[in-house]
């Protein structure tokens, strides 16, 4: 058994070290320190969903509210349209 071990320890040793140099494993602190800096980052960069879906609502109502406005000025146009050929005509 100790003649095998011998025999594997440097490949064990390399891959130990190569981990290590690499930063494979992670403290808790680290992890703590990576939570906190994506929560600071998401809290800048993205707002909540409460607030989109309020400012979605309120979007659609005013898109709705210039809709109607278009279609009334379209109205007035054509009825100012159908005035004029029914005055040319006369």
């Amino acid at each position: 058994m100790d003649k095998q071990f011998f025999d594997y320890a440097p490949i064990l040793i390399f891959i130990v070290c190569f981990l290590f140099k690499n930063k494979i494993f992670v403290t808790p602190e680290q992890l703590l320190d990576i939570k906190t800096k994506m929560v600071e980052y998401v809290a800048e960069h993205y707002v909540p969903i409460e607030l989109y879906r309020d400012n979605h609502k309120r979007l659609e109502a005013q898109i709705d509210i210039i809709g109607q406005r278009i279609e009334k000025v379209d109205t007035n146009v054509d009825e100012l349209k159908n005035m004029f050929i029914t005055k040319l005509k006369n």
